[in-house]
């Protein structure tokens, strides 16, 4: 294993520095937002789904948070 400290001119080894290092309550909020997207796609395009949610008397707009 090596010890060797990142340095000006070492690589980065993040891919998207920006997205990797975000505030956590600025992640939680996109992960949420991005949930809920994903959620209300798959309700609004995807049978299989949306019976789902129906079958449990739920709605993708019911998610209020990642908890």
């Amino acid at each position: 294993m090596s010890l060797q400290r990142a340095g000006a001119d070492a690589p980065s080894f993040m891919f998207e520095p920006a997205a990797e290092t975000m505030p956590r309550a600025e992640l939680k909020a996109l992960q949420l937002f991005r949930l809920k997207a994903t959620l209300e796609r798959a309700y609004a395009k995807v049978p299989h789904y949306k019976n789902k949610f129906d079958a449990a008397k739920v709605k993708p707009s019911d998610l209020k948070s990642l908890g």
